[in-house]
């Protein structure tokens, strides 16, 4: 049935459990970092050099920001994965760090409105948008490109909800995690429409950068 008290979640038979989803948090969070470290290694960190401060795109500035917590909510699903299952709170994980997300990612993501403009106006430099362009060719980001790598924490937090909604399906209502779950359901679902709405309020689009 319908439980009202958690934002009208369908409570289902528990399928599989919950660790498939544990695992692929864990899995896609160590992708999604991995990706946000070359990206700052090959093209933020050395675009310092041939970039003034005008040119420089402002979301390159809170980059570091992103790896930050990041890092932070995998080292806290690493070691919810040691526990035994009947003590892991991958709910309360996310309800501790909800804050911080939304802070850092609203952020970001404000940031990366203004920056599009700046990116756009990079292109029409042919010598800082070549070696920007080289740059990217080194992150050798898995054939992701700029728009590409800069839009991915958008859609990151919406992933979350998602994850976590499966994650309430397959949690039995009298696991000590359930409210906790369910709860982070609604407010990673929450951050995700509004870093849509930021994401969306600009027509503006990112000029593809190919690298290919």
């Amino acid at each position: 049935g319908i439980n009202a008290e958690y934002g009208g979640l369908t409570k289902r038979p528990r399928m599989k459990g919950t660790e498939p989803i544990l695992t692929e948090m864990i899995t896609t969070e160590r992708t999604y970092i991995r990706m946000l470290r070359l990206f700052f290694k090959h093209v933020i960190h050395p675009s310092n050099s041939f970039l003034n401060a005008t040119q420089v795109p402002p979301v390159f500035a809170v980059f570091n920001d992103l790896l930050k917590v990041n890092h932070e909510l995998l080292s806290k699903l690493e070691v919810e994965q040691l526990k035994d299952k009947k003590d892991q709170r991958l709910g309360r994980v996310f309800m501790e760090m909800k804050d911080y997300i939304s802070s850092v990612y609203i952020d970001y993501c404000e940031k990366l409105q203004v920056s599009r403009k700046r990116i756009e106006e990079l292109s029409t430099n042919q010598k800082a948008f070549c070696l920007l362009e080289e740059s990217f060719k080194e992150a050798n980001c898995q054939g992701i490109g700029a728009q590409g790598i800069l839009v991915w924490p958008v859609s990151r937090v919406a992933r979350y909800s998602l994850l976590l909604k499966d994650l309430a399906e397959r949690t039995p209502s009298e696991c000590v995690d359930f409210s906790d779950v369910c709860a982070a359901v609604e407010r990673m679902s929450c951050i995700a429409r509004d870093l849509s709405l930021i994401h969306i309020s600009e027509p503006t689009r990112l000029r593809r950068i190919s690298y290919a």
